[in-house]
């Protein structure tokens, strides 16, 4: 005998519900984020990582913990007080290092491209 409710049936009538009440769905995040936003934060931040860079939380305090708690460029802590950003690979998702916001954006604004970054390095010099 199959069951009345699988997790496929409650997964598909949950989109379909979450998606045709957004208003309901906004009231509800914003009851739960009110009621306890650390747990909030900490469920978005997990969710987040997972989503983007298949990391757990646990996975990103131990990359944190092996470089120190400092960015993996200049060794620095992040002078904005944000945790440091995941920095990986746009083409395979791999994951490379923390970095601090500065960096993070020097990076971006490089597009990644070594060839750029060493252009930029000579010219400094």
């Amino acid at each position: 005998m199959v069951p009345y409710r699988t997790p496929e049936k409650q997964a598909t009538k949950q989109v379909a519900w979450r998606t045709a009440n957004p208003e309901k769905v906004l009231a509800q995040n914003k009851r739960h984020y009110d009621a306890d936003p650390e747990r909030s934060k900490a469920i978005v931040r997990k969710s987040q990582l997972k989503r983007w860079y298949g990391l757990t939380p646990e996975d990103y305090d131990a990359l944190l913990e092996k470089q120190n708690g400092v960015c993996a460029i200049c060794k620095q802590v992040c002078v904005s007080g944000r945790r440091l950003a995941v920095d990986h690979d746009h083409i395979t998702g791999k994951v490379r290092g923390l970095l601090c916001c500065k960096c993070n954006r020097g990076l971006g604004n490089f597009g990644d491209d070594v060839s750029r970054i060493k252009q930029a390095l000579e010219y400094l010099q």
